[in-house]
């Protein structure tokens, strides 16, 4: 009895859908400005969708190839306290621990980096500022988003070089080849000045940077912090995806030396408020499309429903039940949603591909003063997640008017024909 109820249910289930593709393609006009509207409305979500993903991955680069790098190992307790290399506070045998974490696996560049507080005086300025020790030759390889406006980059040959910000240099008022002194307050608690040239202007993602950095040579900075010792080492991994499953494992290693490893993510405030705000604004814009996409298909199936109303009677009058004549509604809207979805990722597909052959400018994003040209990345796994959206706002759209197709009077209905 049990396979008998299964298979009537199954040759209903499959005469439902059989009826439901016949009154897709019968209703020609109607059916293809619904999958034109619902195929739209998802290459729509997929296009804004990649090109805000491209704005999270040249923001995210830019932050760690100019700056951050994928983590940074420092003595626990350093985070949050840049500026203040207090003794306690520098690595210990830094140039053995770069050596080792060099030859790790995963690890594509590690650079030592020495940070402090300084006053910089330039004629009759002066002003404070963050003072970065840096080693040249691994800077050039691991700051691809760091722009050189002007003059050349610091070499070692050049001892007391120095490499100020844009911002910076326009409020001292220096360029190419004019001295700074750098007026800095010792681990010990003495102070000490050293002269220094101006050899290039810089500019990094963030404009609040650009506006105190300085950058010397490593050797430069411990000479005048009067130390040899680094507080800060920076890796880059072989790849940004990589990031969390590296930390994991070098924190497993050098937590008991008291070192601390921290993801670029944890010091880019910048970065997480952007995509904060970017994935709100993008959220708003889906569900925008999604209630057009809804109102359409609603307003569509409505006009369906009326027009077939003499037909549903006539369900209704050889003995269909309410739920049969929903469900053929929603069905229908379902094999549209699926149709219009699924040509949606091909249209999204190929505007996308245009898009970003020919490259979108884009101006200088809030605390920066570097213009960058977009794209429209195709992220796959929010393909499935763009899919269903249209799906399910074509159901959505579909069950007021499937509702007052079953609730149609026959006796109505059948005067209707």
């Amino acid at each position: 009895m049990t396979s008998l109820m299964r298979s009537a249910m199954a040759n209903s289930i499959g005469l439902q859908c059989s009826l439901a593709l016949r009154n897709v393609f019968r209703q020609r006009l109607r059916s293809g400005l619904a999958v034109f509207a619902i195929a739209v409305g998802v290459a729509a979500v997929m296009v804004a969708s990649g090109f805000v993903e491209d704005i999270f991955h040249n923001l995210r680069e830019a932050t760690i190839r100019s700056q951050l790098g994928h983590a940074q190992i420092t003595v626990a307790g350093f985070q949050g306290r840049s500026g203040q290399s207090a003794s306690r506070f520098l690595i210990p045998e830094p140039v053995r621990l770069a050596r080792e974490l060099s030859s790790a696996d995963g690890v594509g560049l590690v650079t030592q980096r020495v940070h402090f507080s300084a006053l910089a005086g330039h004629g009759r300025a002066s002003l404070p500022v963050l003072v970065e020790g840096v080693e040249p030759d691994n800077e050039r390889q691991f700051a691809s988003a760091f722009t050189l406006l002007e003059g050349e980059p610091l070499d070692l040959r050049n001892r007391f070089g120095l490499l100020l910000g844009e911002g910076l240099s326009i409020s001292l008022h220096a360029r190419l080849g004019d001295d700074v002194t750098l007026l800095v307050s010792t681990p010990d608690g003495a102070l000490n000045t050293l002269d220094f040239v101006v050899a290039g202007v810089f500019r990094t993602f963030s404009k609040d940077y650009d506006e105190r950095a300085v950058r010397i040579l490593l050797s430069a900075a411990q000479e005048l912090m009067g130390t040899v010792a680094v507080d800060t080492l920076v890796l880059l991994f072989d790849s940004t995806d990589r990031t969390d499953l590296m930390v994991e494992l070098l924190r497993a290693k050098y937590a008991a030396n008291g070192l601390e490893v921290t993801p670029w993510l944890a010091l880019a405030d910048f970065y997480r408020q952007a995509v904060d705000l970017y994935r709100r604004q993008l959220l708003v814009l889906q569900l925008i499309i999604a209630c057009m996409m809804v109102l359409m298909v609603g307003n569509s199936m409505s006009m369906t429903v009326y027009e077939r109303t003499g037909e549903f009677g006539t369900m209704r009058a050889l003995g269909n039940r309410r739920r049969a004549v929903f469900g053929l509604v929603v069905l229908e809207s379902t094999i549209l949603g699926c149709i219009g979805a699924s040509m949606g990722l091909i249209l999204g597909y190929i505007v996308s591909t245009i898009l970003s052959s020919v490259g979108i400018p884009m101006p200088p994003p809030p605390n920066s003063n570097a213009a960058f040209v977009a794209q429209v990345q195709l992220v796959t796994s929010q393909l499935p997640a763009v899919f269903g959206l249209g799906v399910v706002a074509t159901i959505l759209g579909a069950i007021v008017p499937a509702f007052r197709a079953s609730r149609i009077s026959v006796v109505d209905a059948l005067r209707f024909n």
